[in-house]
């Protein structure tokens, strides 16, 4: 026992040791790129095209030469390109970056920098074909993914695979150092392409957190250290269940605050491993906020069950503005509030957390979709003179008593 509490220590030791040395938790310095990715923490493919399309059309001012381009060619072994009349596009003709000559030759980059992202039908075909009927006789084409994986055969559909060269977003890295020297006295441009060059590491793992996390995973594989954090990792699983559960009840604490005759208690209960807040309004219908990261709100109901309240509940909500509706889902209104859950164990900052949580789902609509469903069990109430199948007839008594 005490063997394995001393091993249990030394682990966290050196793996607290390794976070220090990676600078893993610091905060990230500014990075325009990293501001503009989407909610699943993507940069655009669009983005990522025009910004190399701008290194690779550079020319250094006063120079016609183009070094970043050359070097370029070379890094990924593209011959006998030459730069006379050279254009470097993006967006163009459905094609992600084309670059012509005056000698008819054409490269076309087909971009895919978000890994989840599958290739269009006949992509690359496609490509090939509207260089060919533009007149361009000697026509590369390169597939630019973070790991360098080829196409899919939908993609490239009757063509040779030889025609096609894989390159990875990981092998541009040397490429864009290269360029970040080449601009050295132009400081706007190189701290532009310092900042890309962090999000091409953050995309390809080879950032700080990437190595931090290589190095890890051999501590893992040290000694008896794999089954003592299988341990740790049931005991993790636990204390992220009661973290979120805390957060949930602290968000719901600061919800009541803002939102006068909320749902009671005895309506609440949790969603599977304490990812949300449900509350059972009724037999058809209920109010659920989840964080999964990204914390989302809004009111279920089963079109295919309850149609006529489904309608009705749509219906009733479609003037609360940002709303969507999914009947694949079960729900006539529902909207992302923007904001990930965050598991904190620091107390104080956990409550800074909740309460700005708290407010964004309300600014974000809630209070309007909870006065929407009070407005509809009134209505109800009165047409059926007791009880209401939106809320139940305890609720529906609350209302009437508070406009009596």
């Amino acid at each position: 026992m005490i063997d394995n509490y001393h091993n249990y220590r030394l682990l966290l030791a050196k793996a607290a040791k390794l976070y220090e040395r990676h600078g893993i938790g610091l905060p990230d310095p500014f990075n325009v790129f990293s501001s503009l990715k989407n909610k699943n923490g993507n940069l655009h493919e669009t983005l990522h095209s025009r910004f190399l399309c701008t290194l690779l059309d550079y020319k250094k001012p006063g120079d016609e030469t183009r070094e970043n381009l050359k070097d370029f060619l070379l890094r990924v072994d593209v011959k006998d390109f030459e730069l006379c009349g050279v254009k470097v596009e993006p967006e163009c003709d459905g094609i992600d970056i084309r670059i012509t000559n005056a000698n008819k030759k054409a490269m076309a980059i087909e971009n895919k920098s978000n890994p989840k992202r599958g290739d269009e039908d006949k992509q690359l075909w496609r490509c090939y074909h509207t260089l060919k009927g533009q007149g361009y006789s000697d026509i590369k084409l390169l597939y630019l993914t973070p790991d360098g994986h080829k196409p899919s055969d939908n993609s490239v559909g009757n063509l040779d695979h030889k025609r096609i060269k894989c390159i990875s977003y990981e092998g541009l890295i040397p490429w864009l150092e290269s360029c970040q020297e080449r601009d050295e006295n132009e400081t706007a441009l190189q701290d532009a392409v310092a900042q890309y060059l962090q999000l091409v590491r953050e995309l390809t793992g080879t950032d700080g957190r990437g190595k931090y996390m290589s190095d890890l995973k051999e501590l893992c594989r040290e000694d008896n250290n794999f089954v003592l954090i299988r341990d740790l990792r049931d005991a993790m699983r636990e204390v992220e269940k009661e973290l979120r559960k805390e957060i949930w009840d602290k968000i719901e604490c600061e919800l009541k605050s803002e939102i006068q005759y909320f749902p009671p208690d005895k309506k609440r209960s949790y969603k599977q491993d304490n990812k949300g807040l449900c509350y059972q309004l009724s037999e058809s219908t209920s109010l659920e906020i989840v964080g999964d990261p990204t914390i989302w709100f809004g009111v279920r109901c089963s079109k295919k069950k309850y149609k006529d309240k489904y309608d009705t509940l749509k219906n009733a909500l479609e003037d609360v503005s940002g709303g969507k509706t999914s009947e694949k889902w079960e729900l006539p209104w529902w909207r992302y509030v923007d904001i990930d859950l965050e598991l904190l164990s620091n107390d104080a900052a956990r409550q800074d957390y909740t309460k700005k949580a708290a407010q964004e789902i309300v600014e974000k609509g809630l209070k309007e979709v909870w006065e929407v469903l009070e407005d509809l069990a009134l209505v109800n109430a009165i047409k059926e003179g007791e009880k209401t199948k939106l809320v139940p007839e305890e609720q529906i008594f609350e209302i009437l008593e508070r406009i009596s």
